[in-house]
């Protein structure tokens, strides 16, 4: 039996695409084994194939005695009209044959090494190219962590948390759109700046009598817009939006919220997030907070810079 894979091929197809661009050219090669003869002709007789399709009518072991007994027979064929022919002709012809076999063998097995190297080659460069059209494109996911709606005057404001992780090319932002969907139609907002704002939560208490709470100050999303958003990594942060066409006397229980976000390259990607909707507390204007303690800050979000007291 021959060896399927003579090249050893098949271990370097499985590897992984992202390693190919640190790879030496070296290793793009495929390693070859030593074969017997008998597996060396058979790749020279599907080699042999492979070119001149119209003569390959037989099996390789069949080739094999027609090359080696044809000479003989010819030589038998001539000693019988000729009996006095030489007796050195007969090992003469058995070397002949003996050594355009081995050139045959040679030949094609060369042939089919190059062939195999070339193909695997071809094949790591389709590998290397799709790895890196892919990281050329941009691929922003996420999620909605916490969203609040408050209900005024000139409509419904809407206040959310969002995780952005940005999986492939780094890219700007443009900006953000929300959309909002009930049973009544669909809804558009208009972005409001987040910076005056915070998000007021519950603090632990001793005493259900105790009520305890402390603020945290949002951290608009938009201000890393023009920061170059990399690959492999992730942003949070708050956005507000005003839905001025939607009016409710109290904030919307039921329906369904869309955010959008357009990169640089006028790519849309699409976070969606439906009722119940996840809230650890309420929003309120940073001003109005001065009788909450402000909450400690954690590693992952950021404090808002203290007030100066002036002298």
């Amino acid at each position: 039996m021959s060896d399927p894979d003579p090249q050893n091929t098949q271990n370097l197809m499985r590897a992984n695409a992202t390693d190919l661009q640190t790879a030496a050219p070296q290793d793009l090669l495929p390693t070859s084994k030593m074969s017997n003869v008998s597996e060396r002709w058979d790749i020279a007789w599907a080699e042999f194939g492979r070119e001149y399709p119209g003569m390959k009518r037989i099996s390789s072991l069949t080739a094999f005695l027609v090359f080696t007994v044809l000479g003989q027979s010819i030589l038998g064929l001539v000693e019988y009209l000729f009996p006095f022919l030489p007796l050195s002709a007969w090992p003469i012809m058995f070397l002949a044959t003996t050594v355009f076999a081995q050139m045959f063998i040679g030949h094609f097995s060369t042939v089919a090494y190059h062939r195999k190297n070339r193909e695997t080659v071809e094949a790591f460069d389709k590998l290397l190219n799709a790895e890196r059209s892919r990281n050329q494109r941009t691929e922003i996911t996420g999620r909605i962590k916490e969203i609040y709606f408050k209900s005024r005057y000139d409509g419904v404001h809407v206040t959310l948390r969002a995780v952005l992780t940005n999986q492939r090319a780094a890219v700007t932002i443009q900006g953000y759109a929300i959309q909002f969907t009930d049973g009544s139609g669909e809804y558009s907002g208009e972005d409001i700046d987040a910076s005056d704002y915070s998000i007021v939560r519950k603090e632990p208490s001793a005493s259900w009598l105790l009520k305890r709470e402390s603020w945290e100050p949002l951290s608009d999303l938009r201000d890393l817009n023009t920061t170059l958003f990399e690959q492999n990594t992730h942003r949070e942060g708050w956005l507000r939006f005003r839905l001025p066409k939607l009016h409710y006397l109290n904030a919307p229980k039921h329906g369904s919220v869309k955010l959008e976000i357009l990169d640089a390259l006028d790519r849309v990607y699409t976070i969606t997030i439906s009722d119940p909707w996840p809230q650890t507390g309420y929003i309120a204007l940073t001003s109005r907070l001065d009788d909450i303690p402000e909450a400690k800050p954690s590693k992952t979000r950021n404090k808002r810079p203290p007030k100066k007291q002036s002298k």
